[in-house]
């Protein structure tokens, strides 16, 4: 049996050390990098390389671990497992389980927030009820009764409902799916029976269907894989969003300044980590206060930095300006500059190895969140539902910060002078208003004001930034003109991501022409079909329908005929490889 893959690169989600160096924009990394090897200090990257060759089964998801009679290894030699599940089984099962693991983390975010509000509107935590807009737009989606209730009443109303959808058990639908969901998908849906009850059920059902002697059927498999993306979204990532905002407000656009050169050398420095924004925000509450303000002063230090990393860096920035400083990938990098002097991590995206890190520069790294443990850090806990002692514990927390900046080794401080300026929180609402309205945001597009594939661009810009190098110093050693270059050399190997991002401008774009001519004009198939459908003419619809399909494959398929052929004449088509070795 033999296997065919689409790129050499098995593992897609971590980067070798020297790709990253080449290919990064960020020269405050590549600086991190070189210094942190230098020093000796290992980082993900460095794990990574010490890891190599991986497990191939693993990669391609051959490897099974349902049950305690694997783990299974699925290929030419033994096609079955010990249990007797095939490559499908075991692919399918693998695949589920990973999303379903997602579905449980940001279900766990979703509860933090949702047990806040409930919180707050009880008066059981100081915590602030900012959203007030999106509290009676859920109150109107959900269908409650608002005569004579107030608003924090409403809050805790809808807190409930977004409760109920995270953890109901029996047969009704989550309300976030059916307040949201387009009608024609909720139907589409049905008609599939995929329609989830919520995070908690479609989590433990997902793990009983995989458990040795559940499930043999990969197809049933598949559809529990949609139930559960389906309850990933509407029940977990929905409601986490929602009730941020009902506690925080709604973004708006604001300026800051972003990158490892917003810490500073003379300042006590704080990163907040993870994804849950409700310890953070009252830590952020906490280190502006005259005492904590007053406390770092008199430990000689010139002013308090706070930065972000990840999503709760992400939060902070697109409410506050909070300057972010990096990603999953660079939070070792942050620590290595020595000026970190406390991590304050809650929950998710905090990988074990920014301890390692801290204990060689003296960061004090602090724990906020139950679910997330790390041997050897202060562990403070924020737990939503026993808030009593939040406020005194997020002023712990600023205290350490300064207390070890009275501690720092200054000479170990190395900090890349590197920023850049961003404009964050840019939500839903912040959008149309920038565009004065919906209906003026179609009118832009009905007139051609609006021009241009955003998708297209971006993915143009990163394959131009990722070509090798080495291609293009070989085309100037052979004396290579700059146009030559540009059409034999970068074009062809920036080719593959521009399709990419014509294949999903394309389905994009066609989506939001069909729904402008439905809303915005009065001709066009998508008025033809409103029209159609005004004037109960069932086979105009139908045939609008179809017509729309038809030109929609139609340019489908014409941009993949032309990859194909341009594919075949660059001699691209040996990205695609049979695989060779299986372990």
């Amino acid at each position: 049996m033999a296997y065919r893959y689409l790129y050499p690169d098995l593992n897609a989600e971590m980067p070798e050390k020297k790709n990253v160096l080449e290919h990064t924009p960020n020269p405050a990394s590549k600086e991190m990098i070189g210094r942190l090897e230098e020093l000796g200090v290992e980082t993900a990257l460095d794990r990574f390389e010490a890891q190599q060759p991986q497990c191939g089964f693993g990669l391609r998801g051959l490897c099974c671990r349902m049950c305690q009679w694997g783990p299974c290894r699925i290929g030419p030699k033994s096609p079955r497992g010990i249990c007797g599940r095939d490559l499908n089984m075991v692919v399918m099962s693998n695949i589920v389980r990973s999303l379903v693991a997602g579905l449980a983390g940001h279900g766990r975010h979703a509860h933090e927030v949702i047990m806040a509000i409930i919180a707050s509107a009880e008066g059981k935590a100081d915590l602030p009820l900012l959203g007030e807009a999106r509290v009676w737009e859920l109150a109107e989606k959900f269908k409650l009764e608002v005569a004579g209730k107030s608003f924090r009443e409403m809050a805790e109303e809808v807190a409930l409902v977004l409760l109920e959808d995270l953890g109901r058990l029996d047969d009704r639908p989550i309300r976030m799916l059916e307040a949201y969901a387009p009608v024609e998908r909720k139907e589409l849906w049905s008609r599939l029976g995929v329609l989830p009850r919520s995070a908690t059920y479609e989590v433990m059902e997902t793990l009983h269907m995989t458990t040795l002697g559940g499930c043999s059927d990969w197809t049933a498999l598949a559809a529990q894989e949609l139930r559960s993306a389906l309850a990933y979204c509407y029940s977990t990532l929905f409601a986490s969003s929602m009730a941020t905002e009902i506690l925080y407000g709604i973004p708006r656009p604001r300026p800051a300044q972003v990158n490892y050169g917003v810490m500073r050398e003379d300042h006590v420095n704080i990163l907040l980590h993870g994804h849950s924004p409700v310890m953070a925000e009252k830590v952020l509450e906490k280190i502006n206060s005259p005492e904590i303000q007053a406390l770092a002063r008199q430990a000689g230090a010139g002013g308090i930095v706070v930065a972000g990393m990840c999503c709760t860096g992400d939060e902070l920035l697109a409410r506050y300006g909070v300057p972010t400083v990096t990603n999953i990938l660079g939070q070792e990098l942050a620590l290595g500059t020595g000026a970190v002097d406390l991590l304050v991590a809650d929950m998710q995206c905090v990988i074990p190895g920014v301890k390692t890190v801290a204990d060689c520069f003296g960061t004090e790294v602090v724990t906020t969140c139950n679910s997330n443990r790390i041997p050897g850090a202060t562990h403070i806990p924020f737990d939503a539902e026993r808030p009593e002692t939040l406020d005194e514990d997020a002023l712990k927390v600023a205290r350490l910060a300064v207390e070890a900046f009275a501690r720092r080794d200054r000479s170990k401080v190395h900090i890349p002078k590197v920023v850049a300026s961003a404009m964050a929180g840019w939500s839903y609402e912040a959008i149309v208003e920038a565009f004065g309205g919906v209906d003026r945001l179609l009118q832009l597009l009905k007139e051609g004001s609006i021009k241009g594939i955003a998708t297209v661009v971006l993915s143009t810009v990163a394959a131009v930034r990722n070509v090798d190098p080495a291609y293009l110093k070989v085309a100037q050693n052979f004396g290579s003109s700059q146009r030559d270059i540009l059409v034999k050399v970068v074009i062809p190997a920036a080719f593959p991501y521009i399709t990419i991002g014509l294949h999903i401008a394309l389905g994009a774009a066609w989506v939001f022409l069909v729904a402008g001519e439905m809303m915005g004009v009065r001709s066009g198939l998508g008025f033809l079909i409103i029209d159609a459908r005004n004037q109960l003419r069932t086979e105009l619809v139908v045939v609008g329908i179809l017509v729309i399909g038809l030109l929609g494959l139609f340019l489908d398929r014409l941009i993949g005929y032309l990859e194909k052929k341009l594919n075949t004449r660059w001699g691209l088509e040996k990205y695609r490889y049979r695989a060779g070795e299986e372990g």
